[in-house]
């Protein structure tokens, strides 16, 4: 039985092999060592380029459409489930861990460069509700003809605040 992370950490790993063998897998699907053994630098870039840029080859000046951390979690849950997880890639005798290729880590590094110029995906963070957009919301409800919005909404958010 999985964790919770593991659980989320499975889903990519069947969304990288459905789209590399061209085949829908279901979540509870078992990859044998021999298919994970085979996963190479080359398959990984291919299905993060098709993410990231929407192309398996992209241009060097392609505007991404996922943030760096977002390929950092890709790599992590797929490296996961892979035979020598702990081992580097080894260009040479093509043996190891592929997420730890310099591949991989050259796309991670172009992204996190494209996002500090202001070139890349927009983030999803979320940040705390500042004092007067707090405000803004309770006036505005308070301008409410709704019971409900009137006294109720702006109680219970005075009550969570405390």
């Amino acid at each position: 039985m999985f964790m919770m992370s593991e659980a989320k950490y499975k889903g990519v790993l069947i969304e990288l092999m459905s789209y590399l063998n061209n085949e829908t897998y279901p979540r509870e699907h078992e990859f044998s060592r021999d298919e994970l053994s085979t996963l190479t630098p080359a398959d990984l870039m291919r299905w993060m380029n098709k993410k990231v840029y929407d192309v398996e080859d992209p241009s060097l000046d392609e505007r991404p459409k996922a943030r760096a951390g977002t390929i950092g979690f890709w790599k992590k849950a797929i490296s996961l489930f892979k035979p020598n997880r702990l081992m580097q890639w080894n260009e040479l005798s093509n043996v190891g861990n592929p997420t730890k290729s310099s591949e991989i880590n050259d796309l991670i590094k172009r992204v996190t460069r494209k996002e500090a110029r202001k070139q890349g995906a927009a983030s999803h963070r979320r940040r705390p509700m500042n004092t007067e957009e707090y405000n803004a919301i309770i006036r505005t409800l308070k301008e409410s003809n709704n019971p409900t919005e009137k006294y109720g909404i702006p109680a219970l958010m005075s009550y969570l605040r405390i």
